[in-house]
């Protein structure tokens, strides 16, 4: 991706569309290998060029505008990255309407920021409306959708309702064991949302193999230092 950038950058100049995307990609590589904080630059970069060049309506400017805020909130500066989620969803529905897939991520993102700050009674609505919007339009066994299905079970638990959550959760777990398998990531998360309802509910005894599934899978896929597999003892 950096030799991409490279090209991109002495071929096109720096403000063309496509080194535009290729310098959001090369951060998006270092995010995937942990280095976040050397890629909020790049992504910063992307997105004060995005909007001057094409404006901050432009569907790729939206989607370097999630980035941006996405990547704050990674680093630990939620309530830096808040002002960004809202203004991401705010231009996003004006410019694409609600039903397009950026609009999805930015109202499923405004939730999530929302809960890491605290305020999850707040964010209850929007992961329910991204629901709503990603099984309309993406179907209910998208992986999209099945996050979504996901984060609207841990908000309820979050506010003290595992007998409403269960359902969700469990229906999360199903599809996530039916469409990526019982070893990928979030199929794991999914398992240990599941277990920890289930213990919350006052049934031990069915949440336990559960927990013993997902210690011995995280072990297995990700190795026993792996921080989900930690998390899971």
């Amino acid at each position: 991706s950096e030799r991409a950038l490279k090209l991109s950058t002495e071929l096109l100049g720096e403000k063309h569309p496509d080194t535009l995307i290729a310098l959001n990609n090369h951060a998006d590589l270092l995010r995937d290998l942990g280095r976040m904080a050397e890629a909020l630059p790049h992504i910063e970069r992307a997105l004060r060029l995005g909007i001057e060049t094409m404006g901050e309506k432009h569907p790729d400017t939206l989607g370097f505008l999630n980035n941006y805020a996405f990547a704050l909130q990674e680093l630990g500066r939620a309530a830096e990255a808040l002002p960004h989620f809202v203004r991401a969803l705010k231009l996003s529905t004006e410019a694409l309407g609600e039903k397009h897939r950026i609009t999805q991520y930015a109202i499923n993102s405004y939730a999530n920021v929302l809960q890491t700050l605290g305020r999850t009674a707040e964010a209850l609505p929007y992961y329910e409306r991204a629901l709503k919007l990603r099984t309309e339009i993406l179907g209910e066994k998208h992986p999209e959708t099945l996050l979504s299905l996901g984060s609207y079970a841990t908000g309820l638990q979050v506010l003290g309702r595992p007998a409403d959550a269960l359902p969700y959760s469990e229906r999360a777990l199903k599809f996530f064991i039916e469409i990526l398998g019982e070893k990928h990531p979030n199929t794991l998360l999914s398992l240990n949302n599941y277990a920890r309802v289930l213990q919350e509910l006052g049934r031990v005894a069915e949440a336990l193999p559960h927990d013993e599934r997902v210690l011995k899978l995280s072990s297995e896929m990700l190795g026993e230092k792996h921080p989900s597999t930690l998390l899971s003892l």
